[in-house]
């Protein structure tokens, strides 16, 4: 497995092993393998303290609470239509199915999903 890390005033474009493109915002980490069996495609969502979330179109990704919650949560498995989410209140993560298929949107200037039709 291979890590990035930013600082907490770094932004840093990351090239993935199949070509995929990944920007890491200030105070952000991504682990992944060397090489990918199949492409995933998923969006993370981590603006604010009350709103942490995961959620994969295509693929499969292992989401973790940060060293620094001290809690035991355990590692999450998220699959396509599922997000895994953080509650503050409980300190705790949380994986939600979703409703609908949701593809992600390549014109977006954010990161951001809209509903197949």
């Amino acid at each position: 497995m291979l890590q990035t890390i930013t600082g907490l005033q770094e932004r840093k474009q990351v090239q993935l092993a199949d070509g995929t493109t990944i920007w890491l915002e200030p105070g952000s980490s991504l682990h992944y393998p060397t090489q990918f069996n199949d492409s995933t495609s998923f969006t993370v969502k981590a603006y604010a303290p009350a709103s942490q979330e995961v959620t994969v179109v295509t693929g499969r990704v292992m989401v973790q609470a940060d060293d620094k919650t001290k809690t035991n949560t355990q590692p999450l498995t998220v699959t396509p239509n599922q997000q895994a989410c953080w509650n503050n209140r409980s300190q705790q993560l949380e994986k939600k199915e979703l409703p609908a298929l949701l593809i992600m949107r390549k014109d977006a200037t954010e990161n951001s999903f809209t509903r197949e039709k």
